[in-house]
């Protein structure tokens, strides 16, 4: 997912979410055009609540959901 797409849907403007992150609102523009470098996606997630996943797919590997069926609950 596109970085724009993630900071509309927390309903920030660009300068806003750049200034949240403590970087210039052109950083925060450019890396929306880009790839974000991978430590900064860490601390988009630690500031905003968004997994660096969705960030950064390419990087840390898609968001997976792990669901066990109640038959295998306690199984070993």
């Amino acid at each position: 997912m596109m970085l724009k797409d993630i900071r509309k849907e927390l309903g920030l403007t660009l300068e806003e979410a750049a200034t949240r992150l403590g970087v210039h609102f052109s950083t925060w523009h450019k890396w929306e055009k880009g790839n974000v470098p991978p430590h900064r996606a860490i601390q988009i997630e630690a500031v905003f609540g968004v997994s660096r996943a969705r960030i950064r797919p390419d990087f840390f590997g898609p968001t997976t959901t792990c669901l066990v069926m109640p038959e295998q609950r306690g199984a070993a």
